[in-house]
């Protein structure tokens, strides 16, 4: 089995069949990968819409399961998937009809541990948006630590390397960035394809408030803490670059913990207490690395706080000035 595509399924009825055929309809045999298809507890068709396509398609494999969310769903799929190269499929987004075949032969050719797929942005009538920025170069191979790393599902992974990596249920926004920067640790040939394949659904529905919760608050910390309880264990003695590829992935986590969880409400109980895990995680220098664009992150929550309540009355200035030059 030469590829495994881990697709959960919640709810997506409007969607599941352009998704499934475009899986499908593909230029590899049925024996050369399988579609690992979670129904997480949808009370739409979508189980019956999967039935369907069970009895025409020996590769598909249908899990049913109560609802426990995308996380654990895929946890599901990642304990049975066969194939030698993982992939992830979202159920409301699809994939270029005959597009593996050569996607495989690069990833196979070219012995890759992971592989970046082009993603391209569409809206919920199927109408074009924009290109996805690249995640490398076609003609490069890098090293994990080296490669740009972009979060999945348009990504392709040798299974080997996510051996023992889950998709963490704690963190509600974000587990995604720990399962794919943890697997990239362990990749020695990364590079990119740019032939079309993903069309990802840019849905005005799905975006919910979901990032401003306390849930999503202590999981970015969650994840913070996950990666550097990794790499204090597998990299204890990190070079300069490794270093830096830590780094910026607990900054990502950092970046949404002010802007989402902190400077909303100017939350102090969390701004100290934000300060307190990174310095107990030997971490103050991301404070002060992000001190340039958050200034007094790494001070008093009363400077950071009147220094963002300065930029709102300047930001307000700007606008009065300019809609009376505009009378």
């Amino acid at each position: 089995m030469k590829l495994s595509i881990v697709l959960p399924i919640y709810n997506t009825e409007s969607y599941l069949v352009r998704c499934l055929d475009s899986v499908f309809h593909q230029d590899l045999s049925e024996d050369d990968y399988e579609l690992i298809a979670i129904n997480d507890g949808s009370t739409d068709s979508c189980l019956s819409i999967l039935r369907d396509y069970e009895k025409k398609h020996k590769n598909l494999v249908v899990i049913d399961q109560k609802n426990t969310g995308d996380s654990e769903a895929r946890n599901r799929g990642l304990e049975k998937a066969r194939g030698t190269y993982l992939t992830f499929l979202d159920s409301d987004d699809a994939i270029e009809h005959y597009s593996l075949g050569t996607i495989m032969k690069k990833a196979e050719g070219e012995n890759l541990d992971i592989l970046y797929l082009r993603m391209t942005q569409y809206d919920e009538n199927g109408n074009y948006l924009q290109e996805l920025p690249d995640c490398g170069n076609p003609k490069e191979i890098l090293p994990g630590f080296e490669h740009p790393r972009r979060t999945f599902p348009a990504t392709l992974y040798r299974r080997s390397l996510t051996q023992g990596f889950i998709f963490d249920k704690e963190i509600l926004l974000g587990t995604e960035t720990v399962f794919n920067a943890l697997s990239q640790t362990r990749a020695s040939r990364c590079s990119y394809i740019d032939i079309p394949y993903y069309k990802y659904t840019f849905r005005m529905n799905s975006i919910s408030k979901q990032g401003y919760t306390e849930r999503s608050y202590y999981g970015y910390i969650k994840g913070i803490k996950n990666i550097r309880a990794f790499q204090k264990e597998v990299h204890p003695n990190p070079t300069a670059i490794q270093q830096k590829f830590f780094d910026a992935v607990i900054t990502i986590f950092m970046t949404r913990t002010v802007e989402l969880s902190i400077m909303p409400e100017m939350n102090e109980k969390r701004f100290n207490e934000v300060q307190s895990v990174m310095k107990d995680l030997g971490l103050n220098r991301i404070l002060v690395d992000m001190s340039e664009k958050f200034p007094y992150l790494k001070g008093s929550f009363f400077m950071f706080s009147s220094y963002q309540k300065y930029l709102g009355y300047k930001q307000k200035v700007y606008l009065l000035a300019h809609n009376i030059k505009k009378r």
